[in-house]
């Protein structure tokens, strides 16, 4: 190698630097921060944290935009915004995923001297209506960094079971409206218990959830 000569990454091509190797133990060598360098949720004490008795206190349970679901450690979700065009005053949607968390709005019709803002943070069901937030802010910066801040609060204490309760509810009521605009009875509604999806399935009282879940679990629409 060259004097002044840079060596690249094979991977990413990014410069190669001098790291110590996992545990800092033995002499430093040429690594790629990014390629190399061990998932610290990877790592030997991590691994032995998460298979003891305190992880498995942990199962399910969403922590700062990680979920651990038996020994496994998976990426949750980012936050998105979409734009309610409906709406008279500027309105944004906050989204996890396909769940609408909140909404982040102007405060029409208010005094000069109030904020221009208002927020809220929060799904129902798969969560108690008192662990909402909202609240009003100067500029929609301000507004989205307390949705944000509360957001975290909000999901440390979700589980995946919460989402699921959300998006089964969810499923549900879309499909009864689309078996009423279909003129369709729901099985409820029928003194026999039967009646036909308006996807063309035969359904009872039964096995209505059952068929909503397996063959009407559509994401919520923009």
């Amino acid at each position: 190698m060259g004097q002044g000569a840079i060596e690249h990454c094979s991977i990413c091509n990014r410069p190669l630097v001098l790291l110590l190797p996992p545990g800092g133990a033995g002499p430093r060598t040429l690594q790629c921060f990014d390629c190399d360098r061990q998932d610290p949720l990877e790592s030997f004490r991590v691994k032995r944290w998460l298979e003891g008795e305190l992880g498995r206190g942990l199962v399910d349970r969403v922590l700062n935009g990680w979920v651990v679901k038996g020994r496994t450690v998976v990426t949750m979700p980012e936050l998105t915004r979409r734009r309610d065009l409906e709406a008279q005053q500027e309105t944004w949607r906050v989204y996890y995923g396909d769940i609408r968390v909140g909404t982040i709005s102007e405060h029409v019709g208010n005094p000069s001297e109030t904020p221009n803002w208002q927020w809220a943070c929060g799904f129902y069901p798969g969560s108690d209506l008192s662990e909402h937030a909202s609240g009003m802010a100067k500029t929609f910066d301000d507004a989205r960094g307390a949705f944000e801040a509360a957001w975290r609060a909000f999901l440390a204490k979700r589980t995946e079971a919460d989402f699921e309760e959300y998006r089964r509810d969810r499923a549900f009521h879309a499909w009864k409206r689309a078996m009423w605009a279909a003129g369709l009875q729901l099985p409820t509604q029928v003194a026999d218990g039967r009646s036909r999806c308006f996807c063309g399935a035969a359904i009872s009282i039964d096995d209505m959830d059952q068929h909503i879940y397996t063959a009407h679990m559509e994401p919520e629409a923009a």
